[in-house]
């Protein structure tokens, strides 16, 4: 990722990866494990939204495997999901099946 430097409009990388030069060119293989967030469960304190953080400053993960996992984006994702869904390509509780 990379954003625009407003004074000289160059393009300069988000992140920098201690130890790696021009990281932005290393293979993904070669970089440190990364997450991203799925939105599967967030757990908040009350405080923590008054203080005005979604967040708050201890973050801790829920690892959740891919297989169960959809990134919604665009419509085409969208359509991919509901067949994925429709075709039973995802491991899913269905409510209706466990009364």
């Amino acid at each position: 990722m990379w954003r625009i430097d407003e004074q000289t409009g160059r393009m300069i990388p988000l992140l920098t990866v201690p130890g790696i030069t021009e990281s932005y060119n290393t293979p993904r293989q070669s970089l440190p494990l990364v997450y991203v967030q799925t939105g599967h469960t967030n757990a908040i304190r009350p405080a923590t939204i008054q203080s005005g953080s979604m967040t708050g400053q201890v973050i801790l993960p829920l690892v959740v495997d891919v297989q169960y996992e959809v990134d919604l984006d665009t419509l085409a994702d969208w359509q991919y999901g509901e067949w994925v869904v429709a075709n039973h390509e995802l491991e899913m509780v269905w409510p209706e099946e466990n009364k």
